[in-house]
């Protein structure tokens, strides 16, 4: 077992807690490319042999519920970033009507 000075320290212990909430909030965009990639979680979701009609459906419209998540997520940065667009409504219809006529 390796010796870790730093486990029974409290002052270390409370320097890596504040400096873990320090970190910053991935930017909205990266998000989005991240929930539109085909990476190993959707992989392995997708290919559950119990999978019902209702998540097929979610895989299917998968990248209008990203869409969907960046609206709501842009409106949390900078207003320069956001100012102007629109209010979420009509991504959210999209993503509704994808998700019922996949259903």
């Amino acid at each position: 077992m390796k010796y870790n000075a730093f486990a029974g320290n409290e002052l270390w212990k409370a320097v890596f807690k504040d400096a873990g909430s320090l970190a910053r909030d991935k930017h909205p965009k990266a998000l989005h490319s991240e929930c539109l990639s085909n990476n190993q979680y959707w992989r392995h979701y997708a290919s559950q042999p119990e999978i019902d009609t209702s998540e097929i459906a979610m895989i299917v419209c998968k990248d209008l519920g990203c869409d969907l998540n960046y609206c709501g997520l842009i409106k949390k940065s900078l207003p320069m970033e956001w100012e102007g667009s629109s209010d979420c409504s009509q991504e959210l219809k999209i993503f509704n009507t994808c998700m019922k006529r996949e259903s």
